[in-house]
């Protein structure tokens, strides 16, 4: 989030941002607007329970964002920071999210099934109970990252980090993990 330079505090629209809880509508508004999710302030702002599929989000900022139970199926997310987000029941399946940061970012029971995380890094992000059905994590960060209960059923590992990862009770059925680094 951008601050005003003397006081260190965010200006009243940023403020307004923050606080507000916003619909799929205002943000596609927003994204008519500026033309492009790169630079606008949605740093720590809710998304509760939007519906946000299909959308392009591309490098968008939305660290610290609230997406609790939010619809992000087939958005693209790529390059997006996500950054300590609350993504807690996302329903997020097909979704791109290559190259995303997701660092601390909480993802319990997340649905990303089929979604796209190839060079995503999720360092010390909780994805307990989430759904990682056929989804792509090819050369992902997933340095300490707990998995416990989440299911990576047929996922795609190969070249991921997964030194200090938590996999307790993680179904891995049919996990390609060649060459993943632990």
């Amino acid at each position: 989030m951008m601050q005003s330079a003397a006081n260190e505090q965010p200006t009243t629209p940023q403020r307004r941002l923050q606080q507000a809880s916003w619909t799929r509508e205002e943000v596609l508004r927003l994204l008519e607007r500026y033309g492009t999710p790169v630079g606008l302030p949605l740093a720590g702002i809710s998304l509760f329970k939007a519906n946000l599929a299909l959308m392009d989000l591309h490098g968008a900022d939305l660290s610290g964002a609230i997406l609790r139970r939010a619809n992000l199926s087939q958005a693209n997310l790529a390059g997006a920071r996500l950054t300590e987000a609350d993504l807690r029941s996302v329903q997020a399946e097909r979704a791109s999210l290559r190259n995303a940061q997701l660092q601390r970012a909480i993802l319990h029971r997340v649905n990303f099934g089929q979604v796209d995380l190839s060079g995503a890094d999720l360092t010390g992000a909780d994805l307990t109970g989430a759904d990682l059905t056929f989804a792509n994590l090819r050369g992902a960060k997933l340095v300490q990252a707990d998995f416990t209960g989440a299911c990576l059923a047929d996922a795609f590992l190969d070249g991921a980090d997964l030194a200090g990862a938590i996999l307790r009770k993680t179904e891995t059925t049919g996990t390609l993990l060649e060459g993943q680094r632990s």
